[in-house]
């Protein structure tokens, strides 16, 4: 249908309402203007810095990530540069995990129980330590 309008030279407007797509018809407008200008839908190659990493040592840098969940980007950055020679900042491995989207979370800190918990715990495994599977399959029932 896109190509049907770029030949027979119908409009954006009449495109988008054509395929009933969920953007704006300046924006089909503008896709069409740009394939007739260009004769491809693919970007400009983009200036700026080129990467640091390659994709294989990107890869690298998930996989330790993911065997230790633990290890900070300070120690994921330095293992990696030991690994792979990589010199890069911990900004760096940061953003390469977010890419992935392996993001960091802070571990919960979970209260300890006190005294009274512990004891009423200990009242109740000693009050069903003689329980026979009947017994459980009983109680399973009710919550079920």
């Amino acid at each position: 249908m896109f190509f049907t309008c770029l030949f027979t030279g119908k409009s954006g407007h009449w495109l988008a309402v054509r395929l009933k797509c969920r953007c704006s018809p300046s924006a089909v407008g503008s896709t069409l203007q740009k394939y007739r200008r260009t004769n491809s839908l693919e970007d400009k190659p983009r200036s700026g810095r080129p990467r640091v990493s390659s994709a294989r040592n990107n890869c690298i840098v998930i996989c330790m990530c993911r065997q230790n969940r633990r290890m900070t980007s300070q120690e994921l950055q330095q293992q990696w540069s030991n690994q792979t020679g990589v010199q890069c900042s911990t900004h760096t491995v940061h953003g390469r995990l977010l890419d992935h989207g392996l993001r960091s979370y802070k571990a919960i800190k979970k209260p300890l129980i006190n005294e009274r918990q512990r004891l009423a715990r200990r009242r109740w495994a000693q009050a069903h330590k003689n329980w026979t599977a009947r017994n459980w399959k009983k109680i399973l029932l009710v919550f079920q």
